[in-house]
């Protein structure tokens, strides 16, 4: 079992730590939020290990290990592995894909902007641990991801003076999977920004110029959702 101080240092590497009030969007769009940590359910993972690459290193649906790879949890039953994705991970989904749905029935065209955090050194668990680690990282998708918007996305956090880089350390932009590769009118962007930008890595503790970076980042989010809005057309 790990120890209150291992277990919080945890949270703070692999949550989206404070990411919540970092990204702030216009009042009319809609926000949806995981309803609990990965530590608990990933939903941005694949429900099946067997699809999952990150069941591999102890990191599928539900984790079984941390980031340095230690172990995480007991191992639980198939059973509580159920009511675990049921509670979490299948709702979240549901929600997910009937708010894009929404979007989609009423305008034709949806803009999905997936916000995370990431740390500014590699650790244990990733994949590619001398892959690049930009200031934002932009995930993209061949389908679901205009070149046009990408193009756009990198230039408007260049222009707010952030280093910024696509599809690495982190790649991929997440879509309800009824859309995948289906429905290009379901457009996605992941926005990951690295955690020193804005806080303290060890303690957790927002920097000095939180406010500033916080408002270059939304301001860059806001002309992206602008240019989506006014010129990606289907």
């Amino acid at each position: 079992m790990l120890s209150k101080v291992a277990f919080k240092k945890e949270l703070i590497l692999m949550r989206d730590y404070k990411t919540k009030a970092l990204f702030s969007f216009d009042k009319h769009q809609k926000r949806l939020c995981a309803r609990v940590s990965r530590l608990v359910v990933d939903v941005e993972r694949f429900s099946s290990d067997e699809q999952e690459i990150m069941s591999k290193v102890g990191m599928g649906v539900i984790y079984t290990k941390t980031s340095t790879q230690n172990a995480l949890r007991r191992k639980i039953s198939q059973k509580e592995r159920k009511t675990l994705l049921k509670s979490y991970y299948f709702t979240h989904h549901k929600a997910f894909y009937l708010a894009v749905k929404k979007v989609l029935d009423k305008y034709g065209k949806c803009l999905i902007i997936d916000c995370h955090s990431f740390s500014s050194f590699s650790q244990d668990y990733e994949l590619f641990k001398d892959a690049y680690r930009p200031q934002i990282c932009l995930g993209a998708d061949d389908f679901h991801t205009p070149k046009a918007l990408l193009d756009f996305a990198k230039s408007a956090f260049e222009k707010a003076g952030f280093e910024v880089a696509i599809n690495t350390p982190f790649s991929g932009a997440i879509t309800p999977i009824k859309f995948y590769e289906k429905d290009s009118r379901a457009s996605s962007l992941m926005i990951e920004v690295r955690m020193d930008l804005y806080m303290d890595e060890t303690t957790g503790r927002l920097r000095g110029d939180y406010l500033v970076t916080k408002a270059r980042l939304n301001r860059a989010c806001k002309q992206i959702c602008k240019y989506f809005n006014q010129i990606i057309k289907f």
